[in-house]
């Protein structure tokens, strides 16, 4: 009988490995902070692979053993190698080569005889028996797709937590291309020796599919089914007999019948009502889709489950159907609500995480038209219940009263724990006499200032006036939407950052609806924050200030703009940041400066929300900023200072965070329609991410040319933060300047940048490709653009350009 493990275990890695010197070091790395001891099996490898495993295990200080055994089968040798690894810890951990261990285990304490490991990636899960205490005899079962087996009860346990073994399928044996081909044969001859193997069958069934042999798969998966057995194994068999006869198209009814048999044998499962759902929202018969799939949302992860769970479709794919289908059957705030839960969700993928976002903004309308009328209990509770001194709230009254009733109706509505501010103060900014007493008539809580010096200085005047340490300036004329607690978020994000002194509701301060939301590699949360990031601008639209940290900055700066507390700020080491999406637009904001140009009777619009010349410098990109603007595009070129703020002075020290970069350039891209140079080649996939109704624009010359002209344009001078940028995403070393640089590496530098984008963008038809000498380049630009012809000019003339 084992001893019982009272302290942390050891742990013995066990694995089998054959030709495995292309990957087996990353699986060794995985694992190598678990384990005190290995014992590794070779079973013919030719490439080094033995050699590679005693060196690196050698470097990492852990000891073992490499044996050397004939290959015979897959549950032969593995029990084999299990046998050889007994007495070498407390627990034996089975291992693949291609398996690496992603994220962080809690080994510290075992105390079952069977661990179960948690398998897979983001979108499917399961769990096998990969751990083993010493002295249990546990042998390997099958030729191939090989389980784990023993004798007599034992105690059984799964591992939970923040972690999962990952199968890469790098082995030889995947990248051969023969695997299933093989392992279809050898359960074929299992199968013809015992009929009723119901594993070998299953995986027989398996074969057949992967191969995309689906006749053949419909065949043993029914096979499966008439075997009966394990419950979870027949559901699972009945599930993927109707896949099997979805890829064959056989008639709707009958794969849908099979789904639902699948799903009534096993009602705990999501997966077949999710396949309901997907296709009634493929053939745009949305109301079954959406009752499917809101049914299907309703399942929770099946806890007890271990065979091939579709994590993602219990975690959001579901509701993402649901949500579409919601959408189009006139359930526009359901949608709202659906998409923004979806978008809080850390595991969203990024490819989904913007679409969702643009459906998210389809239901704002509704949200508008729910949240306008007149907050009339609520008003009277703020009234009766003052809430927090330390909260205070401003508003700027413009002399449009229906642009101020929107705002104060709309926050009311949305602001969801508006209860706990203390102060609402309104600056009346032109207010008529009458429409201040309306105001005060039916906002009983608000307390009103006169304007002080005019415009320039309303905020200002209002900081003079505001003695709570949370302050929420709404501004003037913006419309709220999404239900929220609004206070506890910006003040917890307050809380958590004590260098943060702004904090904006809006994502890239943003002024109307982007269709985005901040990549979760770039957020930071709480429970109480929801998802946040740090930014590196002011912001200039609805944000909450900290006043004790604004004061340290100087207070706002009189008649200035608000941009000119960046420097203050900094020089005091604080910065901003804002909440992860939109959540208000405003009806005083410009209208986005159209791209057009009247010529004649005609009038064009460009078909972009906006323009990046992602062109390293140096090919072409005043050219095409000069062609934007004659063609009545709002352009920048190089936005190193705009409305006197100087972004590259908030750029250097954070020139390899490339998101940082994009959101500090917010304020410039958002107010104009295109931007041109540095930084903007070394961020195009992030800006894509959060633009992502944009045009990109790629112009390429001759290599050794474009080297000849950044030899000349950049000389012996150190690269500025913006160059760096651009360089430092291509060349090693993170270089001060390029005096050290050889042509060969700036020229690989233009090389690889061109390669990158082309292959991040593939074949989407947001950007265009083309040659500085190309006949007709400008006309080709404006095609593209959906502009009227125009030549492409050259500027810089001096230096050869293509």
């Amino acid at each position: 009988m084992p001893e019982p493990v009272t302290a942390r275990p050891t742990i013995c890695l066990n694995m089998i490995v054959r030709n495995e010197a292309h990957i087996v070091r990353e699986a060794l790395d995985s694992v190598a902070p678990y384990i005190n001891s290995w014992a590794i099996v070779d079973t013919g490898s030719d490439d080094g692979t033995q050699d590679l495993i005693r060196n690196r295990m050698a470097d990492l200080g852990i000891p073992g053993e490499l044996h050397e055994r004939p290959w015979v089968n897959f549950g032969h040798n593995r029990t084999e190698a299990l046998t050889l690894a007994q007495g070498n810890g407390d627990y034996i951990w089975a291992m693949d080569a291609d398996d690496i261990l992603v994220g962080t285990p809690d080994f510290s304490q075992f105390s079952a005889d069977i661990i179960w490991l948690r398998c897979g990636d983001d979108s499917c899960i399961f769990w096998r028996a990969q751990l083993f205490r010493n002295g249990i005899p546990v042998r390997w079962v099958g030729a191939t797709h090989e389980y784990a087996e023993w004798d007599g009860p034992r105690t059984e346990a799964r591992l939970e937590g923040e972690y999962r073994i990952e199968d890469r399928q790098l082995s030889v044996r995947n990248l051969s291309g023969q695997k299933f081909a093989r392992d279809r044969d050898l359960l074929l001859a299992e199968v013809e020796r015992n009929p009723r193997d119901a594993r070998s069958v299953i995986y027989l069934a398996l074969s057949y599919f992967c191969l995309g042999d689906y006749a053949n798969a419909r065949k043993w998966y029914a096979r499966r089914v008439e075997l009966g057995g394990w419950e979870e194994e027949v559901y699972y068999a009945m599930y993927r007999l109707a896949e099997s006869m979805a890829n064959l198209d056989e008639s709707w009814p009958d794969v849908q019948d099979a789904y639902l048999k699948a799903w009534e044998f096993r009602p705990t499962r999501a997966e077949p009502l999710y396949a309901i759902a997907h296709r009634y929202r493929i053939e745009q018969r949305y109301h079954l889709g959406y009752q499917f799939a809101k049914r299907a949302a309703e399942i929770p992860l099946p806890a007890e489950d271990i065979i091939d769970i579709r994590a993602d479709i219990y975690a959001w794919r579901a509701l993402d159907e649901q949500a579409v289908c919601a959408s189009w059957i006139g359930k526009q705030a359901e949608t709202f609500t659906l998409c923004r839960r979806l978008l809080a969700r850390p595991d969203l993928p990024e490819t989904d995480r913007q679409r969702i976002a643009e459906n998210r903004d389809l239901g704002v309308p509704t949200m508008l038209e729910a949240a306008s009328s007149h907050p009339d209990a609520v008003a009277q509770s703020l009234l009766a219940n003052p809430g927090e001194p330390e909260i205070a709230i401003s508003l700027i009254a413009g002399p449009d009263l229906a642009s101020t009733e929107h705002t104060l109706n709309t926050f009311v509505h949305c602001c969801t724990d508006i209860s706990r501010v203390g102060r609402f103060l309104v600056l009346d900014g032109g207010l008529s006499a009458k429409d201040r007493a309306l105001l005060a008539q039916h906002y009983h809580f608000l307390e009103f200032l006169d304007p002080g010096n005019g415009p320039n200085d309303h905020l200002a005047h209002l900081y003079q006036h505001i003695d709570a340490r949370f302050w929420l300036h709404l501004g003037e004329g913006w419309q709220f939407f999404a239900p929220e607690h609004l206070i506890t978020r910006l003040t917890a994000v307050l809380q958590a950052e004590p260098h943060v002194f702004q904090v904006a509701i809006n994502y890239t301060d943003a002024a109307k609806l982007t269709g985005t939301s901040a990549p979760e590699t770039a957020v930071r949360r709480t429970a109480e924050t929801g998802r946040y990031l740090l930014t590196g601008a002011i912001t200039t639209g609805p944000a909450m200030f900290d006043t004790t940290r604004l004061a340290r900055a100087g207070g706002i700066p009189g008649t200035h703009p608000i941009t000119k507390l960046e420097r203050p700020a900094a020089a005091a080491g604080l910065h901003s940041a804002s909440l992860d999406e939109v959540l208000c637009v405003t009806d005083r904001a410009e209208e986005p400066l159209p791209a057009v140009v009247t010529t004649g009777r005609k009038r064009c619009r460009a078909r972009f929300e906006k323009i990046f010349n992602v062109s390293l410098h140096r090919s072409g990109t005043k050219s095409v900023h000069e062609l934007l603007l004659r063609s009545g595009i709002p352009s920048i070129h190089w936005p190193n200072i705009f409305r006197d703020v100087n972004y590259e002075e908030q750029v250097a020290g954070h020139e390899n965070d490339r998101l940082y970069v994009a959101t500090t350039l917010a304020p410039v891209i958002n107010a104009v329609k295109a931007v041109n140079d540095v930084p903007i080649p070394g961020l195009y996939d992030v800006l894509d991410s959060i633009y992502p109704n944009s045009a990109f624009i790629l112009m390429f010359r001759n290599p050794l040319d474009w080297v000849r002209s950044v030899r000349v344009h950049v000389g012996n001078r150190d690269l500025d933060p913006f160059e760096r940028v651009q360089y430092w995403r291509y060349l090693p070393d993170q270089p001060a300047s390029l005096r050290g640089i050889d042509d060969a590496a700036l020229y690989s530098a233009y090389v690889t940048h061109h390669q990158d984008v082309l292959t991040y963008f593939g074949d989407r038809e947001n950007c265009l490709f083309l040659g500085l000498q190309q006949p007709q380049a400008g006309e080709k630009i404006c095609a593209f653009l959906g502009l009227p012809p125009a030549e492409l000019g050259r500027v810089d003339v001096s230096i050869r350009i293509g």
